[in-house]
């Protein structure tokens, strides 16, 4: 029950410790606080990224089209940053864990943001006609920017363990 208090504390790393929980019914209290230590700089990071992209997104939009919505271009950039998260807390959290449950893990996460999106991108197509192409653009542009310090984050927590691996 303290891991959940932990947890709890740090709601960035609540994800993560339900994938814990989800993984093994007892969690390792060592895995839940060392998800605790190091998803936070993963956060500020992202967090800044995203800070950035919707504060250029608002400038652009100001300064080159004016009659575009800027809010249908922050709500994409905020759902590409939130899908971004919980799947980086999925991924991260089967990082020790055998190499094909961490396989399986970084699938379903990369697969449930792609489907997340499309679905968002299906929603604003059909009901928002008029903001579509803002949304779909910063979407877009957000998804490659997250998926990208994702995957840096991810080889930057890899590199220990492949140095592990023996090679034949």
């Amino acid at each position: 029950m303290a891991c959940a208090n932990q947890a709890l504390v740090y709601p960035w790393a609540f994800f993560g410790w339900v994938w814990l929980c989800y993984l093994s019914h007892d969690p390792d209290p060592q895995q839940v606080i060392l998800l605790l230590v190091t998803i936070p700089r993963f956060l500020l990071i992202i967090t800044g990224v995203a800070v950035a992209l919707l504060g250029l997104g608002y400038l652009m939009l100001e300064l080159l089209a004016p009659e575009r919505s800027y809010l249908a271009a922050a709500v994409a950039i905020i759902v590409g940053y939130l899908t971004t998260m919980v799947a980086y807390s999925v991924t991260y959290s089967s990082l020790n864990k055998k190499t094909n449950t961490f396989v399986a893990a970084l699938l379903t996460g990369m697969v449930a943001k792609m489907f997340a999106g499309l679905i968002t991108i299906v929603i604003v197509a059909l009901r928002f006609e008029e903001v579509r192409g803002e949304y779909v653009g910063a979407f877009m542009l957000a998804y490659m920017v997250f998926t990208s310090f994702e995957v840096y984050g991810l080889m930057r927590k890899l590199r220990p363990h492949s140095e592990d691996i023996k090679q034949p």
